[in-house]
């Protein structure tokens, strides 16, 4: 029973992990084409 919690918790940790970095790259991504837009280059 302990396992399996552990492995659900897991799982989800992961997934939380794969959400912040796709969300992170999408900002950093938007922030640079701003940052450009701004300059004018």
């Amino acid at each position: 029973m302990t396992q399996a919690r552990f492995k659900r918790n897991f799982r989800a940790k992961e997934i939380l992990i794969k959400m912040h970095t796709k969300a992170a790259r999408m900002t950093s991504k938007r922030r640079r084409h701003l940052f450009t837009k701004s300059v004018g280059v």
